[in-house]
C-alpha cells in the first residue's frame, strides 16, 4: 500500500482518536486502555461499513460469525448457507457493538455482536456469567428489555474472546441464544483474491493489530541469520503470544532482549501467571499437574545466540518446573514426541526443561513454537 493511498486504517490513523501518547506508570496504562477501546470501536465501524457495502464480505461474515453452530446441542433449524438481506446498525446502544437484523425462516432474527480485540469480557458482557442477566446493567438483560415485545429470535455473538469456546447455548430465562467466534474463524474464510474493499479491511485489521490477520505474513518465516533478522523474530514472537495462537492474553507475555551472560543474547517472550481468576488460572493449574510450576513465570520462548551454539542461533522454549521430579517427567514425555529436537534439563532454582531446535529445520518458526507449546500442555 502506497503512503498516500487512502484506506480505512489510514483515515483512522489520522483521526484524533488514534493520537494517544503512551506514558509510563498508571497514566500510561490508562492511555493504553483508551487506545485499545478505540481500536475495538474502529474494528466495529470498519466491519459495519464493509457489511453495508460489500456483498462478498457479507457472505464471509455470515458463514464465519453469524450462522448458528452446526455442532450445537440445541435442536433448532439450521440457518441458510446464503446470507439473507441484513439491516446493519452500528452501536445502537451501550450493550451492543453491532446489531444485525434479518428474516430467517419467516421470523425476525436479531444478532448482537460483542467485539473484543486483545481483551476479555467483563462479567456483564459474558453470557456464561450471572451478571449478564442482571437487571439494568447486564448486556443480556438490556438486550431482552430492548426487544421485549418484538417476538424475535435473539442471538448474542462474542467475537474475539479468549475464554469462550465456540459452543452454542440458550440462556435460561432470557430467551437469548449465544455462541462465540474467534477472529481466526473470519480470517480463515477470507478469499485468496478478495475485492479491494475486503483487502483494505484485512490490512486495516492486521494493523490494529488483530493477530489472526497480522500473522498471515509471519507464518512462513524461518529466522536463519543473526539478529539482522531481529524484526522478523520479533514478529514471530508477537504472533505467538496472540490469543489466536496460544489462548493466553498477550498482556501475560513480555517480549524483551536480554544478555544473561557475556557474549550471549536472547530475544524472547516470557509467559507470566495471571493474577485474575478464570480461564488462564485453570490452564496453569492443569499444567502444574503435569509437573510444571505455577510460579509467577511459566515459560520462555524465543531465540538464543552465543559462541557455544553450533548453528549460531537457535529457537528454544524454557519451561519452569517444580523440582527435579517434575522436570524429569516433562523431559521424558517430550522426548517421546519430539525426536528431532534437543531436550535437556538445566539444574537451577527453579528447574528448567529446555527444548531447542537448530535454524536449519524445515518447520517455520511459528509452527515450531506452537507445536512445542501444544506438546507441553497436552
Amino acid at each position: 500500500m502506497e503512503a498516500d493511498e487512502p484506506s480505512l486504517f489510514r483515515l483512522y490513523g489520522r483521526s484524533r482518536y488514534r493520537r494517544v501518547v503512551t506514558q509510563a506508570g498508571p497514566a500510561g496504562e490508562l492511555l493504553e486502555e483508551k487506545l485499545r477501546k478505540e481500536n475495538e470501536r474502529f474494528a466495529v465501524a470498519a466491519v459495519a461499513f464493509c457489511l453495508r457495502h460489500c456483498a462478498e464480505f457479507r457472505q464471509v461474515f455470515w458463514k464465519a460469525i453469524c450462522q448458528w453452530p452446526k455442532s450445537s446441542s440445541d435442536h433448532v433449524p439450521s440457518d441458510p448457507d446464503r446470507v439473507p438481506p441484513l439491516d446493519v446498525e452500528l452501536a445502537p446502544d451501550q450493550w451492543a457493538d453491532l446489531r444485525l437484523i434479518a428474516e430467517v425462516a419467516g421470523r425476525r432474527t436479531v444478532w448482537v455482536i460483542e467485539f473484543k480485540v486483545d481483551a476479555e469480557l467483563e462479567p456483564k458482557q459474558d453470557p456464561t456469567h450471572s451478571k449478564f442477566v442482571e437487571p439494568k446493567t447486564g448486556y443480556g438483560a438490556l438486550y431482552k428489555e430492548w426487544e421485549i415485545d418484538s417476538g424475535s429470535d435473539l442471538r448474542y455473538v462474542v467475537l474475539g474472546s479468549v475464554k469462550l469456546r465456540a459452543g452454542g447455548s440458550t440462556i435460561d430465562g432470557a430467551g437469548i441464544r449465544w455462541h462465540a467466534r474467534k477472529w481466526r474463524d473470519l480470517a480463515q474464510l477470507w478469499p485468496d483474491t478478495p475485492s479491494s474493499l475486503m483487502a483494505d479491511l484485512y490490512s486495516s485489521l492486521a494493523q490494529l493489530p488483530v493477530s489472526a490477520f497480522a500473522m498471515k505474513d509471519v507464518l512462513p518465516i524461518r529466522v536463519s541469520g543473526g539478529f539482522g533478522s531481529a524484526a522478523e523474530a520479533w514478529n514471530v514472537l508477537d504472533a505467538l503470544r496472540s490469543i489466536d495462537y496460544c489462548n493466553f492474553p498477550s498482556s501475560l507475555w513480555k517480549i524483551e532482549v536480554t544478555t544473561p551472560v557475556p557474549h550471549y543474547h536472547n530475544l524472547g517472550a516470557t509467559l507470566y501467571r495471571s493474577k485474575k481468576r478464570g480461564g488462564t488460572r485453570r490452564i496453569l493449574e492443569s499444567l502444574s499437574q503435569k509437573g510444571l510450576t505455577v510460579r509467577d513465570h511459566l515459560l520462555w520462548a524465543g531465540y538464543e545466540t552465543g559462541p557455544e551454539i553450533a548453528s549460531g542461533i537457535r529457537r528454544s522454549i524454557w519451561v519452569c518446573c517444580d523440582g527435579e521430579a517434575g522436570a524429569e517427567k516433562l523431559k521424558e514425555r517430550l522426548m517421546s514426541r519430539r525426536r528431532d529436537d534437543e531436550i535437556s534439563i538445566k539444574e537451577k532454582d527453579p528447574w528448567w526443561v529446555v527444548i531447542s531446535s537448530g535454524m536449519n529445520a524445515a518447520t517455520p518458526d511459528l509452527e515450531w513454537f506452537n507445536s512445542v507449546l501444544h506438546d507441553i500442555a497436552d
